[in-house]
């Protein structure tokens, strides 16, 4: 790659229903954001900055184990994405030539569709697919300054306009996008009634990653008394303890998972996997021939 390359996952914005939180929603068995990820670091693309805030102790475990940065984004709540990048593009403007800028949609892209805009030498490249517009949005150095600037209306697209810069549309095609339709299966546990799911999960990452319950609760946006009470549901139909509690000391307490709570996690991520997979190899028996056919 002939130029330093900044990629921009916004995974901050906050979302209405925290069960469909889309950085965390499960695409191939991988939570979204964390494809996204390994896409542009599989191009070469670093840094890969990750905006976080609304559930950002969630996303940030999401991508363990990955050469991925993190920016706090602290005008989440506003919903606005060129406010939240801003930051991001003012701190790599002296370092990097390219921006790519990808919130976090319904689909992933491809690393196909990522080589295609860096060979564009234009200023502003964006994918279509099917007469849609994609993601991400590649810009060079020039419009990044401009936009790390812009305080006009109408936000990324206003401040685009505005500057009047060469904007391209890539075509690439669906697979290239990471499109078509595919199976999306979403595990809950039950005993009386369900005890485990998404927003459970979320919650025990958040007390991993926080260490704290009531650090915890405000990351995965719950009250303090529902958390506490979805631990003790959890751990009733479970019959075991995944949250210990330290008492006292100069710090104050603080609570942890315990190594029961750590295997179940990891047993749960592997049954979800095992799931996700199986249902991707019947997916493919099933509507391989309604592919053909179309």
């Amino acid at each position: 790659m002939s130029h330093h390359v900044c990629g921009i996952i916004v995974a901050s914005l906050l979302a209405k229903n925290s069960n469909t939180f889309r950085p965390l929603k499960q695409i191939g068995g991988k939570p979204l954001v964390r494809r996204l990820a390994e896409t542009m670091l599989d191009t070469g693309v670093d840094p890969v900055c990750v905006l976080t805030g609304y559930r950002g102790a969630e996303v940030r475990s999401s991508l363990e184990g990955l050469s991925t940065v993190f920016l706090e984004d602290p005008f989440y709540e506003k919903r606005d994405m060129l406010l939240s990048v801003q930051p991001a593009l003012k701190q790599y403007l002296d370092s990097c030539d390219v921006f790519l800028i990808a919130p976090v949609g319904i689909q992933p892209f491809s690393r196909a569709a990522v080589s295609e805009l860096l060979r564009n030498d234009a200023a502003v490249a964006v994918p279509v697919s099917g007469g849609v517009n994609g993601h991400p949005l590649k810009i060079d150095r020039r419009a990044a300054a401009y936009l790390s600037e812009y305080r006009g209306q109408d936000g990324l697209k206003g401040g685009l306009c505005a500057m009047g810069a060469e904007t391209r549309y890539i075509p690439v095609s669906e697979d290239d996008r990471g499109g078509g339709i595919r199976p999306e299966a979403r595990i809950l546990l039950s005993g009386e009634d369900v005890f485990f799911g998404p927003e459970q999960r979320g919650l025990l990452l958040a007390v991993k990653s926080k260490g704290s319950v009531r650090a915890a609760s405000d990351a995965v946006g719950v009250s303090y008394s529902k958390a506490r009470n979805m631990i003790r549901r959890m751990e009733k139909e479970l019959g075991f303890m995944l949250v210990e509690r330290t008492q006292g000391g100069v710090s104050g307490g603080c609570s942890r998972l315990t190594e029961s709570g750590e295997r179940f996690l990891e047993i749960f991520a592997g049954y979800e996997q095992a799931v996700s997979d199986y249902a991707g190899e019947v997916f493919d028996s099933y509507f391989q021939e309604m592919r053909e056919s179309l």
